[in-house]
């Protein structure tokens, strides 16, 4: 399957896949729309992960 290649330079929203016109959109869409679902959570290491000191 190919898939198309739309709006790839916009940003987009990684929980619901909305794309956004701007990161400032973005922001406000994440902050309205998912707020109680991104406040709380804190990004963790994950397995594979890779820090460079």
């Amino acid at each position: 399957m190919v898939m198309p290649l739309v709006h790839e330079s916009r940003p987009k929203c990684h929980i619901c896949h909305e794309s956004c016109t701007s990161i400032e959109t973005l922001r406000d869409h994440q902050k309205t729309v998912h707020g109680k679902e991104t406040e709380n959570k804190r990004r963790t290491a994950a397995l594979g992960d890779v820090s460079v000191f």
